[in-house]
């Protein structure tokens, strides 16, 4: 009988994790042009600001090579970003000005004839108008699974923009063919409470809810599988 409850309350965990609704964000949509070239928004995090980032792109049957978001520095080409490797995965491209080059590979895969949300959320530590140090705490993101955290993360230059699917001195530009983008994002300046700064899980499932996209695992598929688990207990008990 107790592994009965055991089963019944984790599938009922499972199904309120099915019916867990996004936080409502106030999204400021850029642009939802469907279109190859590149997109940039200027907007400078100072300390105590954050701002999060989404891109929504649907591949097409084949999957491409490049960066599909990012912020960067004004200047020089510093940049974090994510993009998609050789391979076909997605990974963290980071150049900080500081002597951080490196590209961080992940097992997420991009999916063909599929509509991916990655995101980056940051909220800037230190830095001003006046000077730095330039310090934030990161958060990136594809499908709500965290690719990366950046804390206490230093740059020469102050972040100066977002940016989605651009080439700068250090960066490449996404190259495919037939897919679609989407960008929205959230920008705090006045409450400098780092509101505008969530986590991977929130921000997918707020920008799925935004932009009309099914969230990864559908609910209907953990629905599904609650019962399932319930049904297996249930047989095993009357054996």
């Amino acid at each position: 009988m107790s592994n009965i409850r055991t089963t019944l309350a984790a599938a009922l965990a499972l199904l309120a994790l099915g019916a867990v609704e996004a936080a409502t964000y106030d999204w400021n949509h850029y642009s939802e042009e469907k279109t190859a070239s590149a997109g940039r928004h200027q907007w400078r995090p100072f300390k105590n600001e954050s701002s999060t980032l989404a891109v929504a792109i649907t591949h097409g049957s084949a999957v491409g090579v490049g960066s599909v978001a990012s912020y960067s520095t004004q200047y020089n080409g510093h940049h974090v970003a994510i993009r998609v490797n050789a391979d076909g995965f997605y990974e963290v491209s980071l150049d900080n000005g500081l002597g951080d080059s490196r590209k961080i590979a992940s097992e997420i895969a991009a999916r063909a004839g599929a509509t991916d949300v990655v995101g980056i959320s940051l909220a800037c530590v230190s830095g001003s108008s006046g000077g730095g140090p330039y310090t934030y705490d990161i958060r990136l993101s594809v499908n709500g699974a965290t690719l990366q955290v950046l804390d206490d993360y230093s740059f020469s230059e102050t972040l100066w923009g977002r940016t989605w699917l651009e080439a700068n001195s250090n960066l490449d530009v996404y190259q495919g063919e037939g897919y679609d983008i989407a960008a929205i994002y959230l920008q705090d300046d006045q409450k400098k409470d780092h509101s505008a700064f969530i986590e991977s899980e929130d921000l997918y499932l707020s920008a799925c809810e935004e932009l009309g996209i099914t969230p990864i695992p559908e609910p209907t598929a953990l629905a599904l599988l609650a019962l399932g688990a319930v049904g297996l207990a249930l047989r095993r008990r009357v054996a």
